[in-house]
């Protein structure tokens, strides 16, 4: 039940006051972020596994963050709605198995 309120109710989520929906500027900004961490690690990791440690590696790792990035955000941006719903469904399923 604890994970479904907190996905409900986003003042439970942060402890907070309900500052911690993501309105305006922040929906945008959380997104880009996000994906930016995640491309980077990411994009490494493939880099790394397709050609290895060369002398380019540095070139064609950025080459592929600064291709990947922008997906990514976009992805985010529009897929975060349903994947909220989603998980929401799930949770809500589990807590009916335990119950």
């Amino acid at each position: 039940m604890k994970i479904r309120r907190r996905l409900l109710d986003p003042a439970r989520a942060g402890g907070g006051t309900g500052d911690d929906t993501m309105e305006g500027k922040e929906r945008f900004i959380f997104p880009i972020l996000a994906t930016a961490v995640i491309v980077f690690f990411a994009s490494a990791a493939v880099t790394y596994t397709n050609i290895g440690v060369r002398f380019d590696f540095v070139q064609r790792w950025l080459f592929a963050f600064i291709v990947g990035w922008p997906v990514a955000a976009v992805t985010a941006f529009f897929a975060m709605p349903l994947i909220r719903r989603v998980t929401m469904r799930i949770v809500e399923w589990i807590e009916s198995e335990s119950a």
